[in-house]
């Protein structure tokens, strides 16, 4: 099944044979064996924003495979050689150091293809002069298109719906290029189970002034960030229980408080230090940074 290769070369008239650097594994649909999906058509960009960040947005392709399924699939078309080349994609989003070895954090899809509660109502009648199945979804494939763009605090994306399966022809004038909004970073997050969890980071050498937070608690949700040596010891300060609770907030730049509202970190720039984070009720952690106070 199709992976994702990487080729480089100073010369655009000759690659070399590409390196998979980003395929489907066991974790993904196979049976006896055999995949029955693959990844195509990536979008990948540094992330101008982050340090050392690059993303991947690409269409996971579920083939339909009668051996499998026990849908009547003889209404499809096929190909010269008796195979099927047809069935669903929506879109998933990987992350990277360095823009070879590639991570799916969260292997949920990053859009989702559509309810079938906001199907076009002329749509199924188009597949049934088709000769195909009623459609259970308003898309069956999902395509992303390349770019992000940054307004105010949001990040702005497009990607195409259309209502054929793969490889079909059904209302294809009913495509729809859309736009998905983000606040920005807020690609995926860090959650903890609902009563309460805790991580640390790896020891990091910062620049900056305060601790910024990009979190949402909503209602219930707090969070509390410790500030440790290189090798795991409170400072003192900077302990979890000298925190100022994070609470009702939905924003890119909370700054975390110490002792009643003491924000300056200053003192502790340049040298390695690790972060310890709790996250409570429901609380979403999207990134920090170091920056001004």
């Amino acid at each position: 099944m199709r992976a994702i290769g990487r080729s480089v070369t100073d010369d655009l008239s000759s690659f070399p044979m590409p390196e998979v650097v980003f395929e489907f594994d066991e974790k993904d649909p196979h049976f006896g064996g055999v995949s029955v999906a693959d990844f195509y058509t990536p979008e990948v960009i540094e992330y101008p924003y982050a340090q050392d960040a690059y993303f991947l947005f690409t269409t996971p392709y579920l083939h339909y495979e009668d051996w499998y399924l026990s849908d009547d699939l003889s209404v499809f078309p096929r190909t010269s050689l008796d195979t099927l080349n047809t069935g669903p994609i929506d879109i998933a989003v990987a992350a990277s150091r360095d823009g070879i070895n590639w991570h799916r954090y969260d292997r949920q899809p990053w859009i989702a293809l559509d309810s079938e509660s906001r199907l076009d109502p002329e749509l199924p009648g188009l597949y049934a002069q088709a000769g195909l199945p009623r459609p259970q979804v308003a898309y069956t494939n999902l395509y992303m298109s390349r770019g992000m763009y940054l307004h105010d605090d949001e990040i702005w994306m497009y990607y195409m719906g259309t209502h054929a399966y793969h490889s079909g022809k059904v209302a294809r004038e009913k495509d729809v290029f859309s736009r998905v909004v983000l606040l920005k970073d807020r690609f995926t997050a860090v959650e903890a189970d609902y009563i309460g969890g805790e991580f640390s980071t790896c020891p990091v050498r910062f620049e900056g002034e305060a601790l910024h937070l990009n979190i949402e608690t909503s209602a219930l949700g707090l969070a509390r960030v410790e500030i440790q040596d290189a090798d795991g010891t409170p400072i003192e300060g900077y302990t979890l229980d000298d925190c100022d609770r994070v609470h009702t907030a939905n924003t890119v730049d909370r700054v975390v408080t110490w002792r009643g509202g003491e924000s300056d970190v200053s003192a502790l720039a340049g040298q390695p230090v690790r972060l310890r984070f709790e996250l409570q009720f429901g609380a979403k952690l999207h990134a920090f940074r170091f920056g001004p106070g």
